[in-house]
């Protein structure tokens, strides 16, 4: 007897009673705490209302609308890189305009690869 005792006692350790201890929270820590809970209730319904709007502009096709603006800007930003480059290339300019036209065309190629990352986040090949 003693033994099938001892077995209950090992498979079924959490049902020994616990002394739980109760301790009042000080007033400044249980507003906080209350604050706290507000701010997230709030937090969660801003982002249930983004996900609703994001759900509704894939519904009518507004996300497919502001993919083809983004491309088409980063196509005006490689031609336009193209034509300076061509320019810089016909026309002898002093070194520091050539250093400017440097800096902005290496300004248009992030600009093209930052509208490609929010075309396809993680890269075309992902």
């Amino acid at each position: 007897m003693l033994d099938k005792e001892k077995a209950n006692k090992q498979k079924y350790p959490e049902a020994e009673p616990k002394v739980i201890r109760v301790q009042e929270l000080p007033s400044a820590e249980y507003m906080a705490i209350k604050q706290r809970y507000k701010e997230n209730v709030q937090r969660v319904e801003e982002l249930e209302e983004k996900c609703r709007m994001l759900e509704d502009a894939l519904k009518y096709g507004e996300i497919t609308t502001l993919s083809r603006m983004i491309m088409e800007y980063q196509a005006m930003s490689v031609s336009y890189l193209e034509h300076i480059s061509k320019e810089m290339q016909i026309y002898r300019y002093s070194y520091e305009e050539r250093q400017q036209g440097m800096e902005f065309i290496k300004y248009l190629r992030q600009v093209a690869s930052e509208l490609e990352g929010l075309l396809w986040p993680g890269g075309v090949n992902a």
